[in-house]
């Protein structure tokens, strides 16, 4: 555990942390760190050494906003950067701050708020309808804030409230605020660590926890293009666990196959031969799972090996998987997620082997889906795949 040190995924200062996230990735779509420090009157030098974690250096609120402006963030995207400015250098939790008058939570009261957050989003979709998911899945964050900024947690409810910033991370992903999700997985692996103290984790019953966890910030990375980070994360995660763990929950270890082959193959001059071991274990894992389990995650699987090869140009091999597929499994029988992911796929196949007319049919069809099930990160994902290649069909989402 201690190799995590390497990727300093211990924060001392979340919010520098997530501001320097927002930044990294805002530059990737707009300008270079040289053309941006140009801008705002400095160095590439200083602006470099800014964005080191172990940097004391720092950006005044008012640059934060020359370089937000600079770098054309949506409305929400820059209040959260110029939130995260505001607060660099304050360590304590701001949920800490803003509850520190209140009351503590009861236990009871505690698990009943929580049953309530994963009942509505287990069940959204069935009692609202796809037009209504989105505002559940905004309404799940809302409560979950609500929750935080409400109540003081005892020292034994720790996992309670892991399991809360858990829950906002996951919305949050949905709802396409990655940064905001980065943001409550360092949340939760600092109160983690908080509550251990320096002991051990990998010897304790919360070792599945913290995997978790650290899965959650991958996830949240790779939401947020940074996809050398996510790697890493996946990575550490895999030489970390001991072969108990894998047998104790071979469903994260599935999953962090699936993330790992996912960002590591949009990193350049990654190779198939790097990525067919991942796939490999991942296919082993799900067979460590309940036999009712196996299916749908096969089925991911089975998506991933796909994306895989699609990116990395190998279309005949993709081609072979897509039929495969199609001959197997039904779209209709999966998650709205599932389906527009799959989608998405099949879209990109087309477009690489310059089926046009099959790649539009596609989108025409998976814009709607996505908009009806309030995937908003799905949806961004198609927009800019939109803008890249087809300007003036934007107009239809």
């Amino acid at each position: 555990m201690d190799d995590f040190a390497e990727l300093n995924i211990v924060r001392q200062d979340i919010h520098k942390h997530t501001y320097i996230a927002i930044l990294r990735n805002s530059l990737k779509e707009a300008c270079t760190i040289a053309e941006l420090a140009k801008q705002i009157g400095i160095t590439r030098e200083y602006f470099e050494s800014v964005l080191s974690e172990y940097s004391f250096r720092n950006f005044g609120y008012e640059t934060s906003v020359k370089i937000a402006e600079i770098l054309q963030m949506d409305t929400g995207l820059k209040r959260e950067f110029l939130f995260h400015a505001k607060n660099v250098g304050k360590h304590s939790f701001p949920y800490e701050r803003v509850a520190k008058n209140k009351d503590f939570i009861d236990t009871d009261e505690l698990h009943m708020y929580i049953d309530t957050l994963h009942k509505l989003q287990s069940n959204s979709h069935l009692l609202l309808g796809p037009l209504k998911i989105k505002e559940t899945y905004e309404q799940i964050v809302s409560l979950g804030l609500d929750l935080l900024n409400s109540f003081k947690f005892a020292k034994s409810q720790f996992r309670q409230l892991i399991e809360i910033y858990l829950i906002l991370h996951d919305n949050e992903l949905i709802i396409n605020k990655p940064a905001w999700g980065l943001f409550h997985a360092q949340h939760a692996l600092q109160t983690l660590f908080k509550y251990y103290g320096g002991q051990n984790i990998s010897d304790s019953k919360d070792y599945q926890l913290y995997l978790q966890i650290i899965r959650a910030i991958g996830l949240a990375y790779n939401n947020l293009n940074l996809m050398h980070d996510a790697a890493k994360t996946y990575k550490l995660i895999l030489s970390d666990l001991s072969e108990n763990a894998i047998q104790q929950n071979p469903f994260n270890y599935l999953h962090t196959c699936i993330n790992l082959t996912s960002s590591q193959s949009k990193i350049p001059r990654t190779t198939v031969e790097d990525l067919k071991e991942y796939i490999y274990c991942a296919r082993k894992a799900n067979e460590l799972l309940p036999s009712e389990q196996q299916k749908d995650q096969s089925i991911l699987i089975d998506r991933c090996e796909i994306q895989m090869f699609l990116q990395l140009k190998s279309l005949k091999k993709s081609e072979k998987l897509i039929r495969q597929f199609e001959s197997q499994y039904s779209l209709q029988n999966l998650s709205y997620i599932s389906q527009v992911r799959f989608w998405v796929t099949f879209a990109q196949y087309h477009f690489n082997v310059s089926d046009f007319s099959g790649w539009d049919d596609i989108m025409r069809y998976i814009i709607p889906l996505a908009k009806h099930s309030g995937l908003t990160h799905q949806l961004v994902k198609i927009r800019n795949c939109l803008a890249r290649v087809d300007k003036g069909a934007i107009m239809r989402i």
